[in-house]
């Protein structure tokens, strides 16, 4: 027995509305999650692009907050390659975080068998570094 034709067109267009449906609830819904945040503080620098967080950060790191086990590096030492904007879903907060190459291999200190390649700092809402990561590397 064949169904009706009325009958095939509603099957086939629910089950195209139920697939549209279901494509929407599983690729919107990251697009569409926004949980309530505060507004930044005035004064607060506003980064809308990448280079704009470099510039940031570079301004910090002019101030000398960029320290590695003790010594301050400054901007002729790094090379800026990577900008993450990240949102913390535990704390819903978002943060800045920088990758920068570090030009020359600094030792580890006490250590002679390791190198720092690398430096992650994370840009607080006011613009300062609040935190950094060596990469360490045996060569």
């Amino acid at each position: 027995m064949q169904w009706p034709t009325h009958f095939r067109i509603v099957k086939s267009g629910l089950a195209a509305l139920l697939i549209a449906a279901w494509a929407a609830s599983t690729s919107s819904h990251a697009a569409t999650y926004a949980p309530e945040r505060a507004p930044p503080p005035p004064g607060a620098p506003v980064l809308e692009m990448p280079h704009d967080a470099v510039a940031v950060y570079l301004a910090a790191v002019d101030r000398g907050e960029l320290q590695v086990f003790g010594q301050r590096l400054d901007r002729t030492m790094i090379e800026p390659e990577r900008v993450e904007f990240v949102f913390d879903l535990m704390r819903k907060s978002a943060y800045v975080r920088i990758y920068s190459r570090v030009k020359v291999l600094l030792p580890v200190p006490e250590q002679t068998d390791l190198q720092i390649r690398g430096v992650s700092t994370i840009i607080g809402d006011e613009g300062n570094i609040i935190g950094t990561e060596a990469h360490v590397w045996a060569p």
